[in-house]
């Protein structure tokens, strides 16, 4: 039988200027890894799926995070070194539906949560708990069932940035919302401003009045990557499922 892959690619992309002329990106694979769905762990094999999140730190290695597991009673970190194989893994005491984790430059982890009550982003202390920094209702306009904080992103400046899954579910209102937080002198991250990110939540499948909010169908930001300059630009992933097919897109 052959085993279950859990297959991760890192995407590297470098910026061509030309002078005049509009900048210009070219994406390349960097790095394709393949880490088994299970494998041994203190003893213990451990079944890991549902990888939401992923961030590569240089000479540090590869940091993932799982979505809830199904009694909805933790999330994992996970932690690979450079050559893919998994280290280690701890468990986010009483906490699950982990969905982004991103290092800031001065080396703080923090991880966006979706539960079936709220989303919310939080900080990594030193102690292992998890500080609150934002959250959000869930069910309200904008964030429906399963469509909360899904992303989150920081840029050269440390200001952190996070996005909505979709923003809502009708097809006919095509935001969702972005949201900017800068630290103050003490490292806090303070809500500065929002925006809307255009965003088609039916693009894979013609409906008219959306779909339910606690499917799974319909398009929706998946991750984003802040641009490693100072160009304030983002690459947005966004992936929409039409029931029978997925669809993949990268947009900058």
């Amino acid at each position: 039988m052959t085993k279950k892959k859990l297959v991760i690619m890192l995407f590297s992309f470098f910026i061509l200027v030309s002078a005049g002329a509009q900048n210009k990106y070219t994406f390349s694979i960097d790095t394709v890894y393949q880490f088994d769905s299970k494998f041994i762990f203190n003893d213990k094999t451990v079944k890991i799926g549902g990888i939401s999140g992923i961030e590569y730190v240089q000479d540090v290695g590869i940091l993932m995070v799982t979505d809830a597991s199904k009694d909805k009673t933790k999330s994992l970190l996970l932690y690979a070194n450079d050559s893919g194989r998994i280290k280690s893994l701890s468990q986010f005491m009483s906490t699950y539906g982990a969905e982004s984790i991103r290092y800031n430059s001065k080396g703080q982890l923090f991880i966006s949560f979706e539960t079936d009550d709220s989303t919310w982003i939080g900080s990594v202390e030193k102690n292992s708990t998890i500080k609150s920094i934002f959250s959000l209702k869930m069910l309200d306009s904008f964030t429906p069932k399963n469509r909360g904080i899904e992303a989150i992103a920081f840029d050269k400046n440390d200001n952190l940035w996070c996005v909505l899954e979709t923003g809502g579910t009708s097809c006919k209102s095509g935001i969702t919302p972005f949201f900017k937080f800068v630290p103050d002198v003490d490292g806090n991250y303070i809500l500065s401003k929002k925006y809307n990110y255009p965003i088609n939540r039916c693009s894979c499948f013609n409906v008219i009045n959306g779909w339910k909010s606690d499917s799974f169908i319909g398009n929706g930001i998946s991750d984003m990557l802040a641009f490693p300059d100072k160009s304030l630009k983002f690459l947005m992933l966004e992936r929409c499922f039409s029931g029978s097919s997925t669809i993949v897109e990268l947009k900058i």
